[in-house]
């Protein structure tokens, strides 16, 4: 999962998996944050999505907020 940016006020947030090679989540944002990374979790887990590992790259206290995967 990560964020890219176009310019400094719009991005494309994407949680992908490596496995099956597409994106399961691509958003619009304005700007990154750890509480939208759970929100897009949260929600694939209720799709039942099983996510057994995550990679990204080490925004300050977001590998810290997945604890249990």
């Amino acid at each position: 999962m990560d964020t890219t940016y176009f310019g400094r006020k719009w991005g494309v947030m994407v949680l992908y998996d490596a496995i099956s090679k597409r994106a399961l989540s691509v958003l619009e944002v304005k700007n990154e944050t750890i509480e939208r990374y759970r929100q897009e979790v949260a929600a694939l887990q209720e799709r039942d999505v099983v996510i057994q590992s995550i990679i990204c790259d080490g925004k300050s206290g977001l590998l810290g907020s997945f604890l249990d995967i």
